[in-house]
């Protein structure tokens, strides 16, 4: 296992990936799948409000009548938010972006 730096958030006017963390993986396309979790966590917690849509306003707002359709914009819209990324981690380069953010 190695060590991943990985940072998460929302863009536009939620500023990027504030967030991170820094967790042991097999490989980077485990770290990479975890920083989209936490992404979508992220955008989940502002789901319905600050202008990020539920599934139920885009049903009333987009006149959709059926749910799956409406879940589906959902994740397009909730996909063009996240704005994550993972890599392994070097104290060197990842420190003093650590204390930046602490």
């Amino acid at each position: 296992m190695k060590k991943y730096f990985i940072k998460y958030g929302l863009g536009g006017g939620f500023g990027g990936a504030n967030q991170f963390a820094l967790e042991d993986h097999p490989s980077e396309d485990s770290a990479y799948k975890s920083a989209f979790e936490f992404a979508c966590e992220e955008y989940e917690a502002y789901d319905g409000t600050s202008g990020l849509r539920s599934v139920l306003e885009i049903m009333q707002e987009d006149e959709i009548e059926d749910e799956e359709e409406a879940e589906f914009v959902w994740m397009e819209e909730r996909e063009s938010w996240l704005d994550y990324y993972a890599e392994e981690y070097d104290p060197k380069k990842h420190d003093s972006i650590i204390e930046g953010l602490s």
